[in-house]
């Protein structure tokens, strides 16, 4: 894939910590609505971009109390991409869904990661980027807190981006599937067009 930018979050820092050539454009705290927001500045040094964002986001748009809505968050993470894109042209860009907790982990449960991939995952279809579906295909190797990577696993993630870039990563023709907030939330029914008289 040539020179990899990993930009987001804590596990795009792990991402730069386990694959030394990669450039870290990732915090600890980063996110798109909670925390602070990781820099752009050197996304335009890669060949290929790892987006990694959702975990420090989980609670604000699938929360008990959230605060933004899911349409917004969407709209706040197409325009990352398409900041992403305009720094970089030239850059294969993808964005990593969240893999399933492997333990209880404080504040954030594994309802919400369904709902966060689904979401995550229509972002990725709609900006036409590579989108790696880690609940379908866990990498495993996590730490204690069950969220976060060891190096075999950070070296995965790179391995599973580089696999879905060559191979394919989400076919344009899925149809888009209803976002539902955990356990409350129902989709909407489609419209249907009244019968002719």
């Amino acid at each position: 894939m040539g020179r990899i930018v990993a930009y987001g979050d804590a596990i795009a820092s792990g991402i730069a910590f386990a694959n030394p050539s990669t450039i870290n454009a990732g915090g600890v705290a980063c996110g798109l609505v909670s925390g602070s927001r990781a820099p752009t500045s050197v996304i335009e040094r890669g060949d290929h971009v790892i987006v990694s964002l959702g975990w420090n986001d989980i609670n604000a748009v699938f929360g008990e109390q959230p605060f933004i809505a899911p349409a917004m968050y969407e709209r706040r993470m197409a325009a990352l991409l398409q900041e992403i894109r305009n720094r970089n042209g030239g850059a294969s860009i993808s964005l990593l869904g969240l893999e399933p907790l492997t333990t209880r982990y404080p504040g954030i449960t594994n309802a919400q990661v369904l709902p966060m991939n689904l979401l995550l995952e229509q972002v990725a279809h709609k900006a036409r980027v590579h989108f790696v579906d880690l609940a379908a295909n866990p990498v495993g190797h996590r730490t204690a807190d069950g969220l976060l990577y060891h190096r075999a696993g950070y070296q995965q993630l790179v391995a599973r981006a580089g696999h879905v870039v060559e191979h394919g990563g989400l076919p344009l023709h899925m149809p888009l599937r209803p976002i539902m907030r955990p356990a409350t939330a129902r989709p909407v029914p489609p419209r249907t067009p009244p019968p002719r008289q």
